[in-house]
């Protein structure tokens, strides 16, 4: 059974997640509303918390302000907490709209779940 929230799409777009001056840069493999997966060798810990900038394009960027929520050898997974723009909202769910396999259902979510200017999790300095 699948427990997240929002759905998530398979992509690979650039992406740089800045925390305590440390940046770790790499291609996403999946994003979805709640947040995405980033493959790297040099994962943050676990509560570290920063800024995430996905490059869709030279000019269009979704950034964020996130939260590492999973670290693994091979890649950690970053939770949204808030978007830093109207912009990145509007690019967000564009994405997610046009390469999901049932629009509908990733509409209904954003409609029930219309909160992700709201961080609930806890935040720690990064490690």
């Amino acid at each position: 059974m699948n427990k997240r929230e929002f759905e998530r799409v398979q992509s690979h777009f650039p992406v740089e997640v800045e925390c305590g001056g440390k940046t770790v840069a790499g291609e996403t493999r999946d994003i979805g509303f709640a947040g995405l997966w980033l493959p790297t060798s040099d994962p943050f810990a676990e509560r570290a918390e920063g800024t995430v900038t996905v490059h869709l394009a030279e000019t269009i960027k979704i950034r964020a302000k996130g939260l590492v929520v999973r670290s693994e050898d091979d890649g950690f997974a970053v939770q949204f907490l808030e978007l830093l723009d109207l912009e990145s909202y509007g690019h967000l769910r564009n994405l997610i709209l046009y390469n999901s396999s049932d629009p509908a259902t990733v509409d209904e979510e954003i409609d029930r779940h219309f909160r992700l200017r709201n961080g609930t999790a806890p935040r720690l300095p990064c490690e």
